[in-house]
């Protein structure tokens, strides 16, 4: 309860943001080659279908006497409640939330080391979900429930820019899930099968998504014109993402690594476009797990790749409010055996 006191009264000094589910708190797309004082920007710089967000205290001073000296604090606090009316194990109210605080420190200002961003984030879960206690949905019902009702170690990386902010290399404890498959608007609505990404990596490989942190490195090339490709490297860990388990920095319950590889592209550069965001994923996991059809049978490798192509149809006007989604995954996994 103390540490939940603690983690409430500084996302006081920070900024709660809209209620989307699975990103890490800072994923307002700063780089290293930013001021960290964009962070207090009205509007975050991303991709044309992105969700912008208003920081709620971004007005407040210490905040801005910390951004100047190369300090951005930001914070979400998220509540999703939800009612099962029928059903299963009965009908009730089941409320789950989730607190993010965290730092982004520019080491430019901090430590003279130019175009280079530090990432510090912690996470706390809290409630029982609807999935969990009435439904029994296999898909949570409320996307930020799960992996342990604890206070969790979510990132502490540093990310590196070079050649004019094109090239980005990052290292250190942090989802993957914060750089690979998700797209810019992330989740619509709480149930996560609603979410901008992919689920089946996440519940069928090592691929882990916010707020469970793997070590790891991702290098990163982008193009102004709305191009990038990245590859990465991250261990599989069985036991960080469960109850009680929010420190473990150690390898213990170590299973393989994790190499996923990213092409993508976002158009639109202006309101009266239609905003798009497309992803190309593959990965190579080195994990040896149970084969389908009986588990004596074991491989070594699994070889998967999707497509995720969101585009939007119509444009939102004061007048016209009408606009589209589109959201697809197409996956395709190659199993290697033993």
């Amino acid at each position: 309860m103390k540490k939940q006191i603690i983690l409430v009264a500084t996302l006081l000094s920070s900024s709660p943001v809209a209620t989307y589910a699975q990103t890490a708190v800072g994923s307002v797309n700063m780089t290293a080659t930013s001021d960290v004082t964009s962070a207090l920007a009205p509007v975050a710089a991303g991709p044309l279908d992105s969700v912008k967000q208003q920081p709620m205290l971004g007005n407040l001073a210490i905040r801005k006497s910390l951004a100047e000296k190369g300090i951005a604090l930001d914070g979400r606090w998220v509540v999703e409640p939800a009612v099962n009316m029928r059903g299963y194990r009965g009908h009730g109210l089941n409320v789950v939330s989730s607190i993010n605080v965290g730092a982004s420190l520019d080491m430019g200002k901090l430590g003279g080391i130019d175009n280079g961003l530090v990432r510090i984030v912690m996470t706390d879960r809290l409630g029982d979900s609807t999935n969990s206690e009435r439904t029994g949905a296999y898909i949570q019902n409320q996307a930020f429930y799960g992996q342990g009702k604890n206070v969790r170690f979510n990132e502490l990386s540093w990310e590196q820019t070079f050649a004019q902010g094109h090239l980005s290399v990052k290292a250190g404890f942090y989802p993957m899930g914060n750089d690979f498959g998700k797209l810019p608007y992330t989740c619509n609505f709480t149930n996560n099968g609603n979410c901008g990404h992919p689920l089946g990596p996440v519940y069928s490989s090592g691929w882990r998504d916010d707020p469970t942190g793997q070590w790891g490195a991702r290098i990163k090339w982008s193009d102004p014109s709305g191009w990038y490709v990245q590859v990465a490297a991250y261990d599989v860990n069985m036991l960080r993402n469960q109850a009680g388990h929010g420190f473990d920095f150690d390898f213990d319950g170590e299973r393989g690594m994790f190499f996923p590889v990213e092409a993508g592209y976002s158009h639109g550069k202006t309101p009266s476009d239609d905003a798009g965001t497309y992803k190309v994923t593959a990965y190579y996991e080195t994990s040896r797990v149970a084969l389908q059809g009986g588990a004596t049978r074991r491989k070594r490798g699994e070889l998967a790749q999707y497509f995720r192509p969101p585009s939007k149809s119509g444009n939102p006007t004061p007048i016209r409010c009408a606009g589209f989604p589109s959201s697809a995954s197409i996956p395709s996994l190659i199993r290697t055996p033993v």
